[in-house]
């Protein structure tokens, strides 16, 4: 019997090394929708690393299920292009420039306040992991 895609996510945020059905599936350590050509997310000691590119519609939903399922689990998740650490550079600039982007609309809402204020608080929150947890092992890789 097929598993549904639900079904898989579940498996990858449980820790499961394989799994795979026609749309998703698990290479060890990284969860892919379609293809090796779009990873969902992938582990990273307990770290899960998200992909923060977009694809299509259907590997936009493969990701929210992800998402759902590791953060029901409690899991510390950071989002980065192509799930890739090399990449938080890159993703700690482009949360910048969207933090600046919600303060010009939060000085503007007038109903929409609370969505600009949980936008900043949590890229201020993904940053504080990129430099927490990411920058040093790069960092130390280099030396």
């Amino acid at each position: 019997m097929t598993k549904r895609n639900s079904e898989i996510s579940k498996m990858f945020a449980r820790g499961c090394l394989e799994g795979y059905n026609k749309h998703m599936f698990i290479e060890v350590n990284t969860i892919f929708s379609y293809g090796h050509h779009f990873p969902i997310a992938k582990r990273w000691g307990k770290i899960y690393l998200m992909n923060s590119d977009g694809y299509s519609s259907t590997s936009k939903h493969h990701k929210m299920l992800v998402f759902g399922d590791l953060t029901s689990c409690g899991k510390t998740i950071i989002f980065l292009p192509d799930c890739d650490i090399q990449n938080a550079y890159k993703a700690k600039e482009m949360n910048e420039n969207t933090i600046e982007k919600f303060k010009v609309k939060f000085s503007r809402a007038r109903t929409r306040q609370g969505y600009c204020r949980i936008g900043i608080q949590n890229l201020m929150k993904q940053n504080k992991l990129i430099d927490e947890l990411i920058i040093p092992h790069l960092i130390a890789k280099r030396i």
